[in-house]
């Protein structure tokens, strides 16, 4: 990642669980560039339905969801 990130003077993104965050902690080339924003979950609501459709706008799907 650090490379990528170097080469291309582009920010990188990562997304997971709360399980993903102790293995990029203990590779020191991964812990130093990178910080960690924790989101609150999603609740169904307006603000949710509205961002999975601009979502599902963006990025059809073959079969869509709704």
């Amino acid at each position: 990642m650090r490379c990528l990130s170097n080469e291309t003077q582009l920010p990188i993104v990562l997304a997971g669980t709360e399980e993903f965050e102790p293995p990029i902690r203990e590779d020191r080339q991964f812990e130093e560039p990178l910080s960690i924003a924790r989101l609150d979950r999603w609740t169904l609501g307006p603000d949710l339905a509205a961002f999975l459709q601009g979502y599902e706008r963006a990025c059809p799907l073959k079969l869509a969801s709704h």
